[in-house]
C-alpha cells in the first residue's frame, strides 16, 4: 500500500495599523486621518492530491487434476492468479514446462507405470510483469496403480529380438523421436481409439519373456486383421515413419508439448515423417511385424518422454477437462 500525504499550507497575513501626528496650525485647526483599514486575506489551501492508485497482491491458487495421482497416470497441474504470470518450476527435481495462458498457467506430468507410490514435491515460481513473485511448494501424492502380470511366450524364429543390442538399437531410434518439446499443442479435447478391437494386453502388465526378463508394458495391445485401419488418435506431425526392428514397422506421431503417440507392428505404413495428419486419418494398417505373437496394434502414449495409460486420454480430454473454462 502506497500512503498518501496531503499538505495544507494556512498563511496569514496581517497588516499593521499606523497614526500619523500633524502639527498645529495658526489659527489652530485640527486634522483628522482615518485610521487604515485592518483586511484578513482568505486563507491559502494547497490543492489536494489524488490518491495514488493501490496495486492489489499477486493470488495465486495451485490445483491438481485429479488431487492425487495413480501409477501410470496424467496429472494435470493448474497455477491460478488474478493477473497474467510466468511460471516455473519441479516436480521432485525434474523441470517443468508450463503453457501459460491469461491469467493461468498449466501442464500436464506423466507418472510411469513403474514410479514408486508415496508424496513427490511440487516447487513452484510464479512472478507477474510488476515484478511481484512468489514461491511455494506443494506436496504430490501418487498412489499405487492395480496392474496384472503375464508371461510371454515368443516364437523360435523371432527369439533373436530379445537380444538386448538388438533391443538397444530400437530404443536409440524411440528416444530420439520423443525427445523434442514442440511448443505449439496440437491436439484438442480427447484422443479417439485407433483401432476397434479386443484389449489383449492392457498398460502397465508386469511380463515375463522366454528368457525370464522382466518389464512392464508401456502400451496397450488391441487385436485385428492384418491390413485394418490404423488412424491417428489426435491432430500430428508424423516424426518416425520406419521399418524397426523390435517394434515392426512404426509410426509416431507428435501432438505437441511433449505428448507423442505411437503405433507398432504394422503392416503397412501410409504416411511419411514431416507430414502433418489431423484426427483420424489413415496412418497405417495392422500388422504381425516386429516381437509380435500374432496381428494386433499396440498403441502407446508418452508424456514428457514417459508412457502413461492412452486410455484415460480418450475420456479426460486434458487439459480441456479439467481446467474450468
Amino acid at each position: 500500500m502506497f500512503g498518501v500525504i496531503l499538505a495544507a499550507v494556512l498563511a496569514l497575513c496581517l497588516p499593521g495599523c499606523a497614526s500619523l501626528n500633524v502639527p498645529t496650525a495658526t489659527p489652530p485647526a485640527t486634522a483628522t486621518i482615518a485610521p487604515t483599514s485592518t483586511r484578513t486575506p482568505s486563507p491559502t489551501v494547497a490543492p489536494t492530491v489524488p490518491p495514488t492508485a493501490t496495486t492489489e497482491p499477486l493470488r495465486v491458487q495451485v490445483n491438481l487434476y485429479p488431487p492425487q495421482v495413480s501409477q501410470g497416470h496424467t496429472l494435470c497441474i493448474e497455477v491460478a492468479a488474478n493477473r497474467r504470470i510466468t511460471v516455473g518450476g519441479t516436480l521432485d527435481g525434474q523441470p517443468l514446462k508450463f503453457v501459460e495462458e491469461q491469467q493461468r498457467a498449466w501442464t500436464a506430468v506423466g507418472m510411469s507405470a513403474a514410479q514408486e507410490a508415496g508424496v513427490y514435491l511440487l516447487e513452484l515460481a510464479v512472478s507477474d510483469q510488476m515484478g511481484a513473485g512468489l514461491m511455494t511448494t506443494v506436496p504430490v501424492l501418487v498412489t499405487a496403480g492395480a496392474f496384472g502380470s503375464e508371461e510371454i511366450i515368443v516364437p523360435d524364429d523371432r527369439v533373436p529380438l530379445l537380444d538386448r543390442e538388438v533391443q538397444e538399437r530400437d530404443s536409440r531410434r524411440l528416444v530420439e523421436a520423443f525427445a523434442a518439446v514442440t511448443p505449439e499443442k496440437r491436439w484438442q479435447g480427447a484422443f479417439i481409439w485407433p483401432h476397434e478391437g479386443i484389449i489383449t494386453s492392457p498398460y502397465g502388465m508386469r511380463r515375463t519373456y522366454n528368457d525370464g526378463r522382466t518389464s512392464y508394458h508401456a502400451g496397450i495391445d488391441i487385436s485385428g486383421d492384418i491390413g485394418a485401419p490404423v488412424v491417428a488418435a489426435g491432430r500430428g506431425q508424423v516424426v518416425l515413419a520406419a521399418a524397426l526392428e523390435v517394434h515392426g514397422n512404426a509410426v509416431v506421431l507428435d501432438h505437441g508439448l511433449g505428448v507423442y503417440t505411437a503405433y507398432y507392428h504394422l503392416s503397412e505404413i501410409e504416411v511419411a515423417e514431416g507430414q502433418e495428419v489431423v484426427q483420424g486419418a489413415l496412418i497405417g494398417e495392422v500388422g504381425n511385424t516386429g516381437l509380435s505373437t500374432g496381428a494386433h496394434l499396440h498403441w502407446e502414449l508418452r508424456v514428457g518422454g514417459v508412457a502413461v495409460e492412452a486410455e484415460e486420454w480418450t475420456v479426460r480430454g486434458i487439459p480441456e477437462g479439467d481446467l474450468p473454462q
